[in-house]
């Protein structure tokens, strides 16, 4: 029976967590892209939303999961 040394303990354990680690980054980058892009999304349907002039900051706000300041902001017609 061949004996594994404490070294070789260490570095497999090392090894387990770097693994770990790196497959939580590659995961949590993931969710930050998908959550951009949902982002992008709501604000650009809130952009049209706004065109329309039938709902208010709040409602749009709301619908699409952004603050009133940031509806607000969009609001181009508001700006000029």
């Amino acid at each position: 029976m061949r004996m594994v040394s404490m070294h070789h303990i260490i570095l497999y354990v090392m090894k387990q967590n770097l693994h770990t680690r790196f497959t939580n980054c590659v995961s949590e980058s993931g969710n930050y892209v998908q959550r951009e892009g949902e982002r992008r999304k709501a604000i650009e349907a809130a952009k049209r939303l706004l065109l329309g002039g039938k709902l208010s900051y709040e409602e749009i706000a709301d619908a699409m999961g952004l603050s009133v300041e940031e509806v607000k902001a969009l609001d181009t017609k508001r700006s000029a």
